[in-house]
């Protein structure tokens, strides 16, 4: 009991210091960041408390930068459970408290940078922003909605129907380099995902779609002057979800490797920011129609999302199902 009330002497004399100090933006209250079901948890109320009390410096540069952004404070007041990614983990499962503190201010720092203030304007109002579209699919960038702590961006892969079926979550490490942190399927209710796969791979010659979402990515690195693109090790993922036994596992590994990564000295995946071509004397001749027509379309992918970025234009509204789930399908080596 005498921690409890030394906890809340300390949350309380710190927290005159920061009314003190004054940024405009306020810390939201307790259950709103950590929600309903914590609030009434002793152990979650207090460790919160004390967490605070020991990120005062931290939380006051944060809502200072927030202060400096008038987008992202949207972003964060409007769903203050965001704030609760500082406490939990961030992007990579290494990272300290105070490193998550630090790596978010860059993010957002330079995601303002990057998408530029029309593309701030519309997530900030809670739009995507179509880069692409081609018959039988589109990709937005959008706020990352599976979970914020893999990410407070992401790109989305659509059907035809504009219903989400891939999805690509990311964060901006520095001036020139992002951190991939989960490729995820959306598992749909009703089923129908696996023929909606194999129909769109068919469609783009055969382009599986975690394979075009991260094509997709890398043109867009390229509008925005990224030169280190680095995904995230299975072992130091924020999130693991246990499978089911009708449910592929998703080989991140396997995934880098396939798509010419790198291991670095750290354990992450070091990417090219575009991905090698083979050439005609490297295809096989009963396959180089096939990849002719693949790069004739990741060629006006590019343009397309070259331009998608410069018009900012608001994406239709897509259909999210309840179910989000690491993607269904093998990682095994492409055609």
């Amino acid at each position: 009991m005498q921690l409890v009330r030394f906890a809340d002497f300390i949350h309380c004399y710190l927290s005159g210091l920061e009314d003190r100090a004054g940024p405009h933006t306020a810390w939201p209250s307790l259950p709103d960041v950590i929600g309903a079901a914590r609030t009434r948890r002793p152990y979650h109320r207090y460790r919160y408390k004390l967490l605070l009390a020991l990120t005062v410096v931290q939380r006051r540069r944060l809502l200072l930068q927030l202060d400096e952004h008038p987008d992202w404070r949207q972003i964060f007041l409007e769903d203050p459970n965001n704030f609760y990614v500082f406490f939990r983990r961030y992007l990579d499962r290494r990272w300290s408290m105070l490193k998550r503190f630090e790596r978010v201010s860059t993010d957002l720092e330079v995601a303002a940078c990057k998408f530029g203030p029309d593309v701030t304007g519309l997530l900030a109002r809670r739009h995507s922003v179509r880069l692409c579209e081609m018959a039988g699919f589109s990709v937005d960038l959008t706020i990352n909605k599976p979970t914020r702590i893999e990410g407070f961006w992401a790109l989305s892969l659509n059907d035809s129907d504009n219903r989400q079926l891939f999805n690509l979550s990311f964060g901006f490490t520095g001036r020139d380099s992002v951190l991939i942190a989960s490729v995820q399927g959306i598992k749909r209710p009703e089923g129908g995902s696996i023929e909606v796969i194999r129909g769109l791979t068919k469609q783009t010659n055969g382009l599986r779609p975690h394979s075009l979402l991260l094509e997709v990515f890398r043109m867009a690195c390229t509008c925005w002057e990224i030169r280190q693109i680095e995904g995230i090790d299975s072992k130091h993922q924020v999130t693991k979800y246990k499978k089911k036994e009708d449910e592929f596992k998703f080989d991140y590994r396997a995934y880098w490797q396939e798509h010419g990564a790198q291991r670095l000295a750290d354990g992450g995946w070091l990417l090219e920011g575009r991905a090698k071509r083979r050439s005609r004397e490297e295809t096989p001749p009963h396959k180089r129609a096939m990849y002719r027509k693949r790069y004739e379309l990741l060629d006006e992918l590019g343009i397309l999302v070259a331009n998608g970025l410069k018009t900012a234009r608001i994406a239709p509204v897509p259909s999210f199902p309840a179910i989000a789930q690491r993607p269904t399908i093998d990682t095994g080596k492409p055609a």
